[in-house]
């Protein structure tokens, strides 16, 4: 079988799609007589080093501007090379298809989540224009949908007329399958272990300012004993948050680490005492599976996917309300009893995921 693939993902920082679509594709090339055929106009990230894959680059033309190259990609050159190729399976792991084509063709699309309609402010008016006109459109077009957990999958239902069986979950997984040792050249000595560990991009929809402010309402012994560690690479809208950052690092108890790679982040997760992830919203969530998988304990929302994917093994907290953000945040760093049970929870929750059941 040969299946054609939009590489887009693999492309820059890979963030949560890029590595779903990274694992489903390694898991793919173990399938006997599968060849796999990645199409691309931006180079894939130097992370990817998957053998047996077919990577077909599409220089784009040097006249048309960067911000209207998805839509030279999706309307011109991605149609294009699909029915040069004839491969017997199209699919997207990022809410667009390509908007012509073999219609004999199958075609199969991901939707990670619904952000454009439920958070639209969140986003860049480039991306939510984007989103808003590929997404009803490829939906339309699919053979068959794909959504990474039943919350968005309820979402499309709704949002689109769609029936229940044009529409398959797939969870995603952890990102790695025992701990990592520490990264060479990189010592994060000085921040002890009793840390709090936020991953995620500094943009609106992660809640960090939030975060920032139930942080700060905790009293001053427990911020002296737990530093608060941001992880992420800063995302739209985010200037005036890492201004605050940088100005709170000063105080010593939060520091912000940047972008860091899939490593150095499950590292830091063997070492925190716990995650906060109190998401506005969620297609899915990777950093919790990530946490549940080391028995970190775990402080999450009560975004219907983050509960879905934590279950029972998360505090759960309204992320709208500081004060329930920071009362069990503090009751989280008091009660080491709950943190065992926690621990001992998302270890046996983790279980439920795997990148090779997702692949099949």
């Amino acid at each position: 079988m040969r299946i054609g693939v939009d590489a887009r993902p693999l492309c820059g920082h890979i963030n949560g799609v890029g590595r779903y679509l990274a694992e489903v594709v390694k898991g793919l090339t173990l399938a006997n007589n599968t060849t796999i055929i990645l199409y691309t106009y931006e180079e894939v990230h130097a992370h990817f080093n998957v053998d047996d894959v077919r990577i077909r680059f599409i220089q784009p033309p040097p006249l048309i501007p960067r911000v209207l190259r998805p839509f030279w990609w999706l309307y011109w050159a991605l149609p294009k090379a699909i029915k040069q190729d004839a491969p017997d399976v199209f699919w997207s792991a990022r809410h667009a298809l390509p908007q012509w084509g073999n219609p004999l063709i199958p075609q199969i699309v991901t939707i990670n989540d619904l952000v454009c309609y439920k958070y639209p402010e969140t986003m860049t008016w480039k991306n939510l224009i984007a989103e808003r006109l590929f997404m009803p459109r490829s939906v339309k077009r699919a053979t068959h949908v794909i959504t990474i957990s039943q919350a968005t999958k309820d979402q499309l239902i709704k949002k689109f007329s769609l029936s229940d069986s044009d529409i398959t979950v797939i969870h995603l997984a952890p990102s790695f399958d025992k701990l990592t040792e520490q990264p060479e050249n990189l010592s994060f000595e000085n921040l002890g272990k009793n840390f709090i560990l936020f991953v995620g991009t500094l943009e609106p929809r992660k809640n960090v300012t939030r975060l920032l402010d139930a942080y700060l309402r905790l009293p001053q012994e427990l911020q002296r004993k737990h530093k608060l560690v941001l992880v992420g690479g800063i995302g739209w809208r985010s200037g005036a948050l890492h201004q605050r950052i940088q100005a709170l690092e000063h105080r010593g108890s939060i520091m912000y680490l940047g972008y860091l790679s899939d490593k150095e982040i499950l590292y830091l997760m063997s070492k925190a005492l716990m995650l906060v992830y109190p998401s506005l919203y969620e297609g899915f969530g990777l950093p919790i599976v990530d946490a549940m998988k080391v028995g970190l304990p775990l402080l999450t929302s009560t975004d219907s996917a983050c509960k879905e994917v934590s279950g029972y093994a998360a505090v759960h907290v309204d992320p709208l309300d500081v004060a329930d953000i920071s009362k069990n945040l503090g009751h989280l760093l008091n009660d080491e009893l709950l943190r065992e049970k926690l621990s001992s929870l998302g270890k046996q929750r983790s279980k439920h995921f795997s990148w090779k059941k997702t692949a099949e």
